[in-house]
């Protein structure tokens, strides 16, 4: 994944790292949304070619090269996914329609960003820093959220956010705002700092 992690240092300034990326094979999705079924499944019928993987923009797993969600539109797809389904990297088309993409689909956890980056009409600067922002954040209370949650939901998408946790202690707490949901959650004051 050569090419990912140099944009990702490149663009944002953030340690590849930083991002949970599964155990399973990935595989490189640059070209997974407009393959038919039977080119994904040619795709997906034997491991990667290293230089394939080390080349690719967008990676993921079996299940999202089945069913990679690039596109705009609502969410609710979510809640259909099961476990295992992974995928991040860069994407777009046209002159203006480029992103940033880190979901991931486990046990404890539905986690969906597509964060606009790049395109004619966009500031390519002003777009990075609030990625780099979102992104550093969300990762630093993810794993508080993980030990403190039941399961818990965070999506960001160019249009929308949503962020749910339902608590241990069963209480759950619901924003549309990353600021504001991190500010309901009652974290540790080292925590916050």
């Amino acid at each position: 994944m050569k090419t990912l992690r140099k944009f990702v240092k490149d663009a944002f300034d953030i340690p590849f790292s930083l991002f949970p990326i599964p155990e399973e094979i990935l595989y490189p999705l640059d070209y997974a949304e407009g393959m038919n079924e039977e080119e994904v499944n040619k795709l997906i019928s034997r491991p990667a070619k290293a230089k394939d993987l080390n080349e690719a923009y967008l990676v993921g797993t079996k299940s999202a090269a089945k069913k990679p969600i690039l596109t705009e539109g609502g969410f609710d797809f979510l809640h259909e996914i099961k476990p295992g389904y992974f995928f991040m990297g860069y994407w777009g088309y046209g002159v203006n329609s480029y992103s940033f993409y880190y979901a991931r689909i486990d046990r404890k956890s539905r986690v969906y960003f597509r964060l606009l980056y790049g395109g004619y009409y966009t500031d390519d600067k002003e777009d990075a820093a609030e990625i780099r922002e979102f992104l550093l954040s969300y990762f630093k209370y993810e794993n508080w959220l993980k030990e403190n949650s039941k399961h818990f939901i965070a999506i960001n998408v160019t249009e929308a956010e949503f962020y749910k946790a339902k608590l241990k202690d069963g209480k759950v707490i619901i924003s549309k705002r990353w600021r504001e949901f991190i500010s309901l959650l009652p974290l540790d004051a080292e925590l916050v700092r």
